[in-house]
C-alpha cells in the first residue's frame, strides 16, 4: 500500500521503556472489548451525579448544577446535597451495610464521610426534607429503576439486599471548617460488599467564586460572576465548562488561585495577575486504558506525579521521537533511545504532544502552574526514514482552543503542504482512528470529530516538510503561534458543513469490532490536488477506508470544480467480517447529481443518491482496492434548464455511462477512433451504470450513446 502510515507500530522496538507484554494483552483485549448498555452488562457502576440546594423534598429539590457537571459550596456548615445513580445490575450488595460515600483532592487517597468533623472536610449532616432511610424516587434514570434510600446521618440498617435495575441515592452534606477554600474535591461511592466501578467521578470546588458569564464574556464585568463583583488578588475563582460565554480579559485582572475546569477557556490571561496557583483541568475519558493525546496549557509542567500512577503498570506515558519514529516511555531510563533523548527533561515540552493512557475511568488530571501566552514556538524534526518521517507530536500550549484556520498567528511553513493547506491529525480511541484536517478545508469538520478548533490540553499530529535553501542547507524546523491563533470553545463555526455545496462522506463501520472509519470528499477548490492524509489506526483490526491518488493516501480528498469524475476508494478490513459503508451529506449535492459506489470485488454498483447504505462483507486478506466512487449528472442548480439524461467520462482504461435520469433507457453504446471507425459496439445497460473496459486502447475516442431519436456524444481519453 502506497505510504501506509501506522503510528503505532506494534513492535517491541515501538515501546521503548514501556512493558511490551502489558501493551500487547492490552492491545488484543482492546479487539474484543465493546461498551454495552449499562443496564444489560452486569455490575455495579457510578453512572450519573447531580449537586442539588436542601430546599425541598428528594424528589422536589432545585439542582445546583446539570448532571454530571461541577458544583460550587461559597461556606462551610451549610447544607447541600448529592444525588448518584448506580447501574447495578445482577449483583448484592450484601447486608448489612450498603453504600458509602467518600471524598478526595487527589483521587488518590479517600475518606469516607460520615459525621465526624473533627478532621474531616465534609460531613453528613441531617435536613427537615428527609429521613435516613427513606426511599429516593426516579429522578436521574429514564430506564429500568428500584427505589434505594437517602442518608443524612447514618447508613440505614438493614439495608436493600439486591437489586437488578438502576437505583439513586441521596445524601445531604456539610463542608466543615476543615475544608480548604480555593480547592476542588472528588467524591465517589463506594460498596462493602461489592466493588464499584466509574462512569465518572463527582466533583465539587469549595469557597470560590465562580464565573458564569450571564451577561458577556467580559472578565471586569460584575455581572458576570456569581458574587457580582470583579474578582480582587484575594478571590479563588472556578472557570466552569458549561457556560454560554466564557472570559476575555481585554485589561488588568487579579485573583488568587484559578481553577479551569476541564473543556473551559479564558482568552486575555496575559491581564491576569494570579497571585497563588493556576490550575487547568484535563478530563480523561472513555474506557480504561483508551489512548489520548496531551499537552500542557502551563509552563514548566512535571510530569511526575500529577500524570503518573501508582503502580507503575497502571499507566504509560509516551513521547514521539521522530529521528528513529517510535514511542520513548517516560518509564525508560535505560534503552536507547531513552526518556531523556526524547524529551530533554522531565517536564512537558510547551507546545509539544504525548501519548497517555491509564487505568480507570472518570479520571481528571490537573495542569498547575503559570498560564501560557504570547508568542510559542516547538522544534520539529524531519530526522528520520520510512513511513514515520517527518511526523512530529505538537500540542495546544494555552488555556484557550487554538484555531488551525486562523488567518493569522501561524508560522508553518516547516510544514508539508497540502492542497494550499497543512494537515493535523488526532486519535480518536472510540473509534480506532486518527481523525483529521487540513487548514484549506472549505467546512470546519474533519474526520472522527477533528475539527479546525484544537481543544485545551491537546496533542496534535503534524508532518514536517524538508526545506532546501542554497544558503542554508539545514535550516532549521519549526512551528509556531501566537495569541491571535486564540479563540473560546464555544466560537461558532464560520460555516456550518450543511451550507456548503458538494461534500460527501462515507463512513464504514463492522459487526466485528466497534471501531469505524470515514473518508471525506469535497468538491470546490481550485484543483484536485491534496486533502489531509490518511495515517492509518495503530489497531491492527481497524477497518479502514481511504481515497487512492498519485500523490499519496487520503481521509479528506479535495477535488476542483464539480463535475463528472471517478474516485479510487480503497478498504482494509482489518478483521473478516460483515461491514457497512454509509453516506451522508448528500442533501449538499442537488437531487440530480449521481453518485454511484462500484463494488469491484463483486462487480456490482448501487445509486447512493437513492440508497445511501450499502452493506457488503470483506476479509482481511481482500485487495484493498475494492470501490470506485462515481460521480455525474448535475452539480449546479443553476443548470436544470437542458440536462442531458447521461454523463459519459473515463476514469483508467474504463468508459462509465451514467444514467441519472430516474428510469430505465434502452440504447446503444457505440466507441470510435478518432478516424471514425468503430471500435466497440454494446447495448446499454439496464443499470444506471454502464461500465464499458478499453484496456490497453490508450488514446483518445468518441463515445456515442443512441436511445431511439436521440444521440449522445462525448470524447474521451483512456489511460
Amino acid at each position: 500500500m502506497k505510504n501506509k502510515l501506522i503510528l503505532f507500530p506494534l513492535t517491541k522496538d515501538s515501546f521503548k521503556g514501556s512493558n511490551f507484554l502489558k501493551s500487547l494483552v492490552f492491545i488484543l483485549f482492546s479487539m474484543i472489548i465493546f461498551t454495552a448498555d449499562v443496564f444489560g452488562s452486569g455490575g455495579n457502576i457510578m453512572h450519573i451525579y447531580r449537586w442539588r440546594n436542601d430546599d425541598g423534598s428528594e424528589s422536589a429539590a432545585t439542582w445546583k448544577a446539570a448532571e454530571n457537571t461541577v458544583a460550587t459550596v461559597s461556606a462551610a456548615n451549610t447544607n447541600f446535597r448529592l444525588r448518584i445513580a448506580h447501574s447495578a445490575v445482577n449483583f448484592d450488595p450484601g447486608s448489612p451495610g450498603g453504600y458509602s460515600l467518600q471524598y478526595s483532592i487527589d483521587q488518590i487517597d479517600w475518606t469516607t464521610i460520615t459525621t465526624d468533623r473533627t478532621t474531616n472536610a465534609f460531613a453528613l449532616s441531617p435536613t427537615t426534607y428527609f429521613n435516613d432511610g427513606d426511599a429516593t424516587t426516579n429522578q436521574l434514570f429514564t430506564l429500568d429503576f428500584t427505589p434505594w434510600y437517602c442518608i443524612s446521618s447514618s447508613e440505614p440498617s438493614p439495608a436493600p439486599v439486591s437489586t437488578t435495575a438502576g437505583n439513586e441515592l441521596e445524601w445531604c452534606l456539610q463542608a466543615t471548617t476543615n475544608a480548604i477554600a480555593g480547592t476542588p474535591y472528588y467524591f465517589r461511592t463506594i460498596n462493602a460488599n461489592s466493588a464499584v466501578t466509574y462512569d465518572v467521578i463527582a466533583s465539587l470546588y469549595f469557597g470560590i467564586t465562580t464565573w458564569d458569564g450571564s451577561e458577556s464574556s467580559d472578565w471586569n464585568t460584575p455581572g458576570n460572576w456569581s458574587s457580582n463583583a470583579v474578582p480582587t488578588s484575594a478571590d479563588d475563582i472556578l472557570i466552569p465548562n458549561s457556560v454560554s460565554n466564557y472570559p476575555t480579559l481585554t485589561a488588568a485582572g487579579a485573583c488568587n488561585n484559578i481553577t479551569m475546569q476541564s473543556g473551559a477557556s479564558l482568552l486575555g490571561n496575559a491581564f491576569l495577575t494570579v497571585s497563588g496557583a493556576a490550575t487547568v483541568d484535563r478530563a480523561i475519558p472513555g474506557t480504561s486504558h483508551a489512548w489520548h493525546f496531551l499537552s500542557s496549557p502551563v509552563a514548566t509542567q512535571a510530569i511526575s506525579p500529577a500524570f503518573t500512577t501508582d503502580p507503575p503498570n497502571s499507566y504509560d506515558f509516551f513521547a514521539w521521537y521522530e529521528p528513529t519514529g517510535i514511542w520513548v516511555n517516560f518509564k525508560n531510563t535505560t534503552t536507547a533511545p531513552t526518556w531523556t533523548t526524547a524529551n530533554g527533561n522531565t517536564n512537558f515540552t510547551t507546545c509539544k504532544g504525548y501519548l497517555v493512557e491509564y487505568t480507570g475511568t472518570g479520571l481528571t488530571k490537573q495542569f498547575t502552574g503559570s498560564l501560557n501566552s504570547g508568542s510559542k514556538t516547538l522544534t520539529i524534526s524531519k530526522a528520520g526514514s520510512g513511513t514515520y518521517a517527518g511526523y512530529n507530536l505538537a500540542g495546544n500550549p494555552y488555556p484557550s482552543a487554538i484555531d488551525w484556520k486562523a488567518a493569522s498567528g501561524w508560522t508553518r511553513t516547516a510544514l508539508v503542504s497540502s492542497g494550499g493547506g497543512y494537515d493535523i491529525s488526532i486519535w480518536n480511541d472510540a473509534d480506532g482512528q486518527y481523525g483529521s484536517y487540513n487548514s484549506a478545508s472549505l467546512s470546519d469538520n474533519g474526520s472522527h470529530n477533528v475539527t479546525r478548533y484544537i481543544a485545551v490540553g491537546q496533542g496534535f499530529m503534524v508532518k514536517a516538510a524538508l526545506l532546501k535553501n542554497v544558503d542554508f542547507p539545514n535550516p532549521p524546523l519549526f512551528i509556531a503561534m501566537n495569541d491571535a491563533v486564540r479563540v473560546h470553545n464555544t466560537q461558532p463555526y464560520l460555516k456550518s458543513t450543511e451550507a456548503i455545496a458538494n461534500i460527501l462522506r462515507l463512513n464504514v463501520t463492522g459487526e466485528v469490532n466497534t471501531w469505524s472509519d470515514e473518508i471525506i470528499i469535497e468538491f470546490g477548490h481550485q484543483t484536485a490536488d491534496g486533502g489531509a492524509e490518511k495515517m492509518f489506526s495503530f489497531y491492527e483490526t481497524a477497518p479502514s477506508l481511504y481515497t487512492v491518488k498519485p500523490e499519496g493516501n487520503y481521509s479528506i480528498d479535495f477535488r476542483g470544480e464539480p463535475g463528472a469524475v471517478t474516485i479510487p476508494v480503497s478498504f482494509k478490513a482489518g478483521a473478516d467480517g460483515n461491514y457497512t459503508i454509509t453516506a451522508s451529506q448528500l442533501e449538499s449535492f442537488t437531487s440530480s447529481a449521481a453518485i454511484t459506489l462500484e463494488d469491484l470485488k463483486l462487480a456490482k454498483t448501487q445509486n447512493l443518491m437513492q440508497n445511501p447504505v450499502y452493506a457488503f462483507s470483506a476479509t482481511a486478506t481482500d485487495a484493498e482496492a475494492r470501490f470506485l466512487l462515481h460521480f455525474g449528472g448535475t452539480f449546479s442548480v443553476d443548470d436544470h434548464g437542458n440536462r442531458q439524461p447521461f454523463n459519459i467520462y473515463a476514469s483508467g482504461s474504463s468508459v462509465y455511462i451514467a444514467n441519472h435520469s430516474g428510469v430505465m433507457l434502452k440504447g446503444e453504446v457505440i466507441v470510435y477512433n478518432m478516424i471514425g471507425q468503430p471500435m466497440l459496439r454494446q447495448p446499454l445497460g439496464e443499470n444506471a451504470l454502464t461500465k464499458i473496459s478499453l484496456s490497453g486502447c490508450t488514446g483518445y475516442y468518441l463515445v456515442k450513446v443512441l436511445t431511439g431519436e436521440n444521440v449522445y456524444s462525448v470524447k474521451i481519453f483512456i489511460n
